[in-house]
Parts: C-alpha cells; structure tokens; sequence
C-alpha cells in the first residue's frame, strides 16, 4: 500500500492535475468530506472496482483513494479492492478530509 501525506497530494495535484482522486466513503458523507477535485465512489457499492475503472479510464491510471480520517478504514479497503483487481498505481491518503481541511487552514493563518 502506498501511503502518501497532505503535502504529497497537494504536490501530485499540481504536477498531475488529470489524476483521479476517490472519496471512498458514502455519498450522504461527500459534501462533508469533499477536497477539491475529488468524486465520490462509496467502497461499499458492489460494483466499486468497476465504477473506478469507468472514471479512471485504464488500470493503470494513477488514482487516490481517501475518507475522512487517520480513524477510518474505507480508503485501505478500497486500496485493497482495486489492486486485487488490476489497479496498478493507487495511492492512499490515510490523512483523509481531516487532514487536508487542517493543512488548508494552517496555510490560511500563516498567510
């Protein structure tokens, strides 16, 4: 499992803007947990690998997966859905919405 930090993600964001970044949590839970770009996939739908795929366009796309916190497991499971399914470049962003609401803030006061 590949495991990246806020700062990756904002840096993969700028340098890779067409990378598809997958809120794993239920849709009535997207709006509260939403970061800029991201869709919403919700892990426990049956067809998820395929929803994923329809949106990534190839397996090998490179994807990242998040929830809603360091807490929540929904993005390690949904890693692991996808690289049993083929997906080979999933990235996990165990920080979640939490983390990047708290990033975003902390650039705001310093600026």
């Amino acid at each position: 499992m590949n495991i990246i930090s806020t700062a990756d993600l904002q840096e993969l964001k700028q340098k890779e803007p067409d990378v598809v970044i997958i809120n794993t949590l239920p849709r009535e839970e997207f709006d509260k947990t939403n970061i800029p770009g991201a869709i919403s996939i919700p892990v426990d739908v049956a067809d998820f690998d395929d929803r994923v795929a329809l949106a990534a366009g190839a397996k090998t796309h490179k994807l990242v997966v998040y929830c809603a916190n360091d807490q929540c497991d929904s993005c390690e499971r949904a890693t692991r859905i996808l690289e049993a399914a083929g997906f080979t470049s999933v990235l996990t962003y165990k920080g979640g919405a939490e983390a990047w609401n708290n990033e975003a803030h902390a650039e705001v006061a310093s600026a």
